[in-house]
């Protein structure tokens, strides 16, 4: 039996970026890991050996987020609630404008996208070790600066 299916150009538009986003996005078993600092205390977290999990595009100007999860294989640590193996943890994309707040991360580009969170305060996070190719395409690809 056939179905009619109606679909809005909203609806159709987010299938096409999942789809195209399919091709990629990092695989399971292809870490990131994060070094975040909050400018105003200094203070510094570490997001270590997570997995792509999610990437959900918000209307704009609204921010995307990048859900990352931490294996099943790795004990929990602050980052991630004690638990299930299938914790996530949700990244803001967030527009880096402020002068003041880039000369303190060290961008020197204009348009600067960089992932945060909030814990106490907002941290901006950077890569801690070298990007693999499908993290680094999938960053270039989301105009985010790690």
């Amino acid at each position: 039996m056939k179905k009619i299916i109606r679909l809005t150009e909203s609806d159709l538009m987010r299938i096409v970026r999942r789809v195209i986003n399919e091709n990629t996005e990092p695989s399971k078993g292809d870490y990131l890991s994060l070094k975040c600092i909050n400018p105003n205390t200094k203070n510094g977290k570490v997001i270590d050996s997570v997995e792509f999990y999610e990437y959900r595009d918000g209307p704009k100007p609204l921010s995307d987020k990048l859900v990352v999860q931490r294996p099943s294989g790795m004990p929990s640590d602050e980052v991630f609630s004690s638990g299930g193996g299938n914790d996530t943890y949700t990244l803001t994309v967030k527009l880096i404008n402020d002068p003041n707040l880039k000369k303190d991360l060290g961008i020197t580009i204009d348009n600067a996208y960089m992932l945060t969170y909030n814990v106490g305060g907002s941290f901006y996070c950077s890569s801690k070790k070298t990007l693999s190719p499908s993290w680094s395409s999938f960053f270039k690809e989301k105009n985010i600066t790690v």
